[in-house]
Order: structure tokens, then sequence, then C-alpha cells
């Protein structure tokens, strides 16, 4: 949409027979024609800070974001559950039930991942030629004193998320919420992958996490 807005010629080709690709909310399990299911859709994080939705008029359309309380959960053996609350508070409440330790470990961390996520929304919401330089310097140089804060970035950048993972948390509640969590991302076997804890912590941010009212229907 962008790209023809601004005068060029633009193809669409989808390999599918529907519009929507994976996205599209389809009964994709034979045995259960009336149930619906988006199994490539993924939530609304960093969309609804941009200026995307009003730019394309998707209200129109019938695009109405709902936020959720609890979008991710940990569902144990025993019926016991870890859920990803977008208040924070709530969250560190539900980790210190399996883990103190986990708690203290996410609570710690949290401000770098919130200034790593500052920069992020930053650089989603505007349009890259309005963005300075300084101020891309301004709010990369808040993580430059913090040398825990730089630790952590070093270790998101070389390490996949099986080994960030096995390194921040012990319990198996933790663990297993992230390792789902993230494993929708990308490959989390791959160096590097560690960095997908700041999509595991967009969940808290602002507007936190929009779903489609009706699911995604092509």
């Amino acid at each position: 949409c962008t790209l023809a807005q601004s005068g060029r010629k633009v193809l669409l080709v989808g390999q599918l027979d529907w519009v929507g690709g994976l996205s599209a909310s389809l009964p994709w399990v034979k045995e259960a024609p009336e149930h619906l299911l988006s199994v490539g859709a993924m939530d609304d994080m960093l969309m609804a800070q941009t200026s995307l939705t009003r730019e394309l008029g998707l209200e129109r359309y019938g695009y109405q974001p709902v936020p959720l309380t609890a979008p991710y959960g940990w569902l144990g053996e025993e019926g016991e559950t870890l859920l990803l609350f977008r208040d924070f508070e709530r969250t560190l409440n539900d980790i210190r039930y399996f883990s103190r330790k986990d708690a203290a470990t996410y609570a710690q961390i949290k401000p770098t991942l919130d200034l790593v996520m500052d920069l992020t929304e930053r650089l989603v919401s505007q349009r890259p030629t309005e963005i300075s330089r300084a101020q891309l310097l301004k709010t990369a140089m808040k993580l430059v004193p913090n040398r825990k804060g730089r630790q952590l970035l070093g270790r998101m950048a070389s390490l996949n998320v099986f080994e960030m993972i096995n390194e921040t948390f012990e319990s198996d509640a933790m663990r297993g919420l992230w390792g789902y969590w993230t494993s929708m991302v990308g490959p989390a076997d791959l160096d590097g992958t560690g960095l997908y804890l700041m999509a595991f912590h967009a969940t808290h941010r602002k507007q936190g996490v929009l779903r489609p009212r009706g699911g995604m229907s092509g």
C-alpha cells in the first residue's frame, strides 16, 4: 500500500488460493469445520504505535483491535498456569509463585529492555527520513553507561533463545513460557535469537498486545 501510494507499480503474488495466506481465519482442521484458526497470524504489538492503521483507513474496513489483559501463558502438567499479563507487576506476581529468583531477575533486566524498546518504538513509529541521527544517538547512548545493560545485550546478540533461557531463568514455568512465545517469532536455535526477549517484553508496553476482533478472515 505504501509503495502504491508513492506511485510505484505493485504486484502481489500469493501461493495459496485465498487472500491473506496463513493469516486468514479458516477451518484448518477438517474434523472441526466450524472452528476457525489463524495459524500464521501475529498479534499487533508494534503496528498500533505507528500511523499505518490511520493512513490506510483500516477502521473503515472493519479493523477493530482488542487489547488483551493476558495474551500468553504457560500451562503445567498439573494444571498450574503462568500468565504473561500486560500489567508488569501482575506478571511478576505470577512468576514469583514459581520462582522468586526469576521474578527478581526479570525486574532487574526490565530497565535495559525498556530502553531498547524505546528505541524500537521510535524507529517503527516514524518514517526513516523523519528520524535524525542525533535522535538515534541520544537514545542509544542511554545504554552506554549501563555496564549490566551492555552485558545483557551482548548475551542476547550472541546466544540463541534456548541458551538465553537457561542462563536467565531457573523455573520450568518461566522457561516454558519464554521458549513457547519466542519460538513463534523465528528459529529459536540460531545465534543471536536471544534478542527475541524484546518481543516477549513488548507485551507490557503501552498498548500491549492487540488482537483483531473477529479474527483475520480473508
